[in-house]
């Protein structure tokens, strides 16, 4: 709830130094996360465990996604891209690293495939154990996605990213975001 009147945006009974609480924020889910894991080593769980950390959007307009377009809630890759972290020893090696693009609907097959438990067939998403793996790479896919009530969408197959925007009666626009990861230039 905002103060009315108040143009810094200053939350009721909350901060306004943004940059200072984002970083607090930070700070203690990297204190939780390595409590988890110290705990599955304490106990002796860590080479049964298969341990997946991601974000779920880009940065929000307070925050930075580099040299990525837009922010959180918006369809371009600064609203979506994000880094994640896989551990399993012995299952995954460490240093794995792909820049495969993976959907946050992929993780539940994957942990079903991690339980050795057959997936759904009707099920979106795909396992990525394979990949993470190392026995072989994610098949080829589009996918798609939608943000607001269907005025902003995309599809993405391999480099190739349609963005249609804003409602924009124009069309889309085609990026090749292996040369333009900005999304700056239309192909």
């Amino acid at each position: 709830q905002r103060e009315k009147g108040n143009k810094k945006g200053k939350v009721v009974g909350g901060r306004s130094d943004i940059a200072t609480v984002y970083r607090e924020m930070v700070e203690e889910m990297d204190k939780g996360i390595g409590e988890i894991l110290a705990t599955l080593r304490e106990n002796g769980l860590t080479e049964n465990t298969l341990v997946f950390f991601c974000s779920d959007n880009g940065a929000n307009r307070n925050g930075s996604n580099g040299s990525l377009k837009g922010h959180k809630g918006q369809i371009w890759e600064g609203g979506h891209r994000v880094p994640a972290i896989a551990s399993w020893p012995g299952k995954i090696e460490a240093g794995t690293e792909t820049d495969t693009t993976v959907l946050s609907m992929d993780l539940f097959p994957t942990m079903l495939d991690a339980a050795g438990i057959a997936a759904i067939p009707s099920l979106d998403g795909a396992s990525l154990l394979p990949l993470m793996t190392g026995r072989k790479p994610l098949a080829e896919r589009t996918v798609f996605w939608a943000i607001g009530k269907g005025k902003d969408f995309a599809a993405r197959r391999g480099p190739w990213k349609f963005v249609v925007s804003g409602g924009n009666d124009k069309g889309g626009q085609l990026y090749d975001l292996s040369k333009d990861i900005g999304e700056k230039i239309p192909a």
